[in-house]
């Protein structure tokens, strides 16, 4: 290696050096005459003769420029450039060197990586300094405007992160043009292919709701101040009918940012789905709605249901009187009646104060056979203009589902339907309830029940299935009944569904599970199940000791569990059963009404334990009745006899019951 300097001392290294890498002795000592000459002093230069020995100097040389001889001892022509390209970083400027018979070559050089060349006859100091200064200059350009580029980069990556994170879609809004520029998101927010970029005005106005294009019209006028930002709300109609809500912030560009973007004024903004915010606002005022409700419902609950059972008593008074086909049909569907408004009531309740009577005794039903059997009842609140027609298929379509709450669900559809025909003031309809089973086994039944009324609005559609919402202005109903029927179907782990037929009319679509194999209900002599009509195979009954003191109260519970395959001993009070228990009476269970003055049930429950029969015990108390604290279990009325029959069995299935 050889360091031309002006004495054999040890050199001080400069800051900025300059490289020369030429066979040519006489370089080094010109190109730093040349650079004094010029005013470049402050460079020092350091020289090799070959390119190995040059790009052996780099680590150890604090360079600004290199200064390339295209031909060398160990490497000619473009290979020379492209070694050391290899082997010096791009923000060092490499100049090549040549002859005049290079002049090719050193063009060659600038497509190879070079970033200027010089003709060794044109050498100057004012060329030779001008040619270096450039280099540098540009080489300092580009690592600013690199390192510019990676920080863009890296905040577009994080506005990216941002947007995605919060679901924002970005656009800019061209007013000259009428042209929305859209990202992916807000194109599909927007309810649009996401793969719009350019979108006309008109094609995303045609997506926002009539009643909220004065609204999405602002943005549109570019109304509004360059340094406030805008927001408005409106709402998206979605091409499968859906409605969501979005939120905008805008502003006009200012006239500097115009001036960036080289173009016409122009708006830009950002866009957000809030329609879960919405529903949750909703949610939350109907919650508070709900919850005066069921202050006055749990009020008159007690003696509504106490009516009720009055009712089911006095139509029972009639079974054993000889009566006309006519009449026993009129008994049987007031019956039907009376348990249908004991139900309603406990439903109310439920939605009123969620958790309350949640689960209902379940069975395996058909829903063909209800189907049929119930929209005959129906048949007397239907105007006979009105055709009601049952399609259950070929196959059954058993779900685990209490037959009291299969009914509340066809008869607020039905009557929905009904009260949709005679809206639309047609002189005759048609209601159908189509039954289709599944044809897997564990997999999911429908029930549909189909009009051709005149349909449903958008609007109503989206909160249908809230309470105290009714599907049209003015109409009578308090807006319950659909809330109830999801409830119901939910419960059920099913779904429901209100949509508008394409020829009219609406059609409501119920789908419930299937009932596991093992829960359907098997015929009677079938090979390895006893027959129910056989007395021999009957196992005995579990023995319920029932306490009520009306007795009206007390024969409709004991028919009821009676009904439900339970030896019932009733009595008429607390000292009744005590009696009895230290008499010999053993009972599985007891059902005990705890209301003033006939309590103490604990005391019941003391007696049966000291007698050796730890019975476990149900007790019926109204809501403001204290709880006893020794009680297996307690039931609130109002209540239905299926709801207690349900607990008692929760209790045997448990194992409470020897």
């Amino acid at each position: 290696m050889l360091c031309v300097a002006d004495d054999p001392a040890p050199r001080v290294r400069k800051e900025r050096m300059v490289l020369v890498i030429d066979d040519d002795p006489a370089v080094g000592p010109l190109v730093r005459g040349l650079l004094r000459a010029g005013g470049e002093a402050a460079l020092d230069v350091h020289a090799e003769y070959t390119l190995k020995g040059g790009i052996a100097a780099l680590p150890a040389s604090d360079l600004c420029v290199v200064l390339l001889d295209l031909r060398l001892p160990d490497v000619d022509g473009l290979e020379t450039i492209r070694l050391l390209r290899r082997a010096v970083s791009n923000d060092v400027p490499v100049i090549a060197i040549t002859a005049d018979g290079d002049r090719d070559l050193a063009l060659a050089a600038l497509r190879e990586g070079a970033d200027d060349f010089l003709l060794k006859t044109e050498l100057s100091a004012a060329t030779l300094a001008r040619t270096i200064r450039y280099a540098i200059e540009r080489a300092s350009f580009r690592r600013s405007r690199r390192e510019a580029e990676a920080a863009i980069r890296a905040t577009l990556d994080r506005l990216d992160v941002a947007v995605k994170a919060g679901r924002l879609g970005v656009w800019e809004y061209d007013p000259m043009a009428c042209i929305f520029g859209c990202s992916a998101e807000h194109a599909a927010l927007m309810g649009l292919d996401a793969a719009d970029a350019a979108v006309p005005y008109d094609t995303l106005a045609a997506r926002v709701h009539p009643d909220d294009r004065d609204v999405f019209a602002r943005v549109r006028l570019g109304e509004g101040d360059s340094d406030v930002v805008e927001r408005n709300e409106f709402r998206v109609l979605m091409p499968d009918g859906r409605v969501r809500f979005i939120e905008v912030h805008w502003r006009p560009l200012t006239q500097s940012e115009q001036d960036a973007h080289g173009c016409a004024p122009r708006i830009a903004g950002v866009s957000a789905d809030v329609t879960e915010r919405f529903l949750s606002s909703e949610r939350e005022i109907q919650s508070q709605r709900m919850q005066a409700i069921g202050e006055v419902a749990a009020g008159i609950a007690h003696d509504l249901g106490n009516m009720l059972l009055l009712g089911t008593a006095a139509i029972r008074e009639f079974d054993e009187e000889p009566l006309s086909a006519r009449a026993a049909e009129a008994r049987d569907n007031l019956r039907l009646a009376n348990e249908q408004a004991r139900e309603l009531v406990s439903s109310l309740l439920a939605l009123a104060k969620p958790g309350r009577n949640a689960e209902k005794e379940s069975d395996a039903i058909d829903l063909g056979t209800l189907a049929e059997t119930f929209v005959r009842f129906l048949r007397c609140v239907v105007p006979a203009r009105i055709r009601i027609t049952v399609d259950r298929g070929t196959a059954p379509a058993f779900v685990m589902l209490s037959s009291t709450h299969l009914r509340q669900v066809l008869m607020n559809l039905i009557l929905n339907a009904r009260d949709a025909i005679l809206a639309d003031g047609d002189e005759e309809g048609h209601i159908e309830v189509r039954v289709r089973a599944a044809t897997a086994p564990n997999s999911l039944h429908v029930v549909e029940v189909l009009d051709d009324g005149p349909g449903i609005s958008a609007d109503a559609l989206r909160t249908i299935f809230e309470p105290f919402v009714r599907a049209r202005p003015g109409s009578s109903g308090v807006g319950l009944g659909l809330a109830i029927v999801r409830s119901i179907v939910l419960g059920a782990r099913g779904s429901v569904e209100l949509t508008n037929r394409p020829e009219g009319g609406t059609v409501a679509r119920v789908v419930l599970p299937a009932a596991a194999p093992r829960e359907m209900p098997v015929p009677s002599g079938t090979t390895g199940t006893p027959a129910h009509d056989d007395p021999s195979a009957q196992e005995p009954r579990p023995v319920v000791a029932l306490v009520e003191p009306r007795d009206y109260v007390r024969r409709v519970i004991a028919d009821g569990l009676a009904e439900g395959g339970l030896d019932v001993r009733e009595f008429h009070t607390i000292g009744d059963v005590v009696a009895a228990l230290e008499t010999g009476l053993r009972p599985d269970a007891m059902v005990l009404h705890h209301a003033p003055p006939m309590c103490d049930a604990d005391a019941a429950i003391s007696a049966a334990r000291r007698v050796g029969s730890p019975s476990p015990s149900i007790v019926i108390s109204g809501a403001s009745d204290g709880a006893p604290t020794s009680a297996s279990s307690v039931l609130r009325t109002p209540f239905s006899v299926i709801e207690l029959l349900r607990v008692v069995r929760g209790l045997l299935v448990s194992g409470a019951i020897s």
